[in-house]
């Protein structure tokens, strides 16, 4: 695992990765659109768009069937690459 500064590198962010011990999943890119699902800390998911505070999230679980898709705020996620090893690099602001 390595960390960089995201003005010192050409790597795009495509993955995020729970930091907190539960983190809920939203409808919406708002509050108020909570669902019962959520990610625990450490699961690892591929990021879409940020719009509001939140990060729209794609989350395959290996014990699931489905795709797991909807918002989470991004207070809550850690920006990070991942190869195509499953090697990390985590990117700071």
């Amino acid at each position: 695992i390595s960390t960089v500064k995201r003005q010192d590198t050409d790597i795009s962010a495509n993955s995020g990765e729970i930091i907190t011990e539960k983190s809920y999943i939203y409808k919406e890119s708002d509050y108020s659109t909570k669902t019962k699902m959520y990610l625990i800390k450490g699961d690892v998911f591929d990021i879409g768009e940020e719009k509001n505070g939140f990060y729209y999230i794609y989350y395959h679980g290996e014990n699931y069937d489905k795709n797991i898709e909807g918002y989470i705020p991004t207070s809550e996620i850690k920006i990070l690459y991942l190869d195509k090893y499953g090697n990390k690099t985590y990117i700071e602001e």
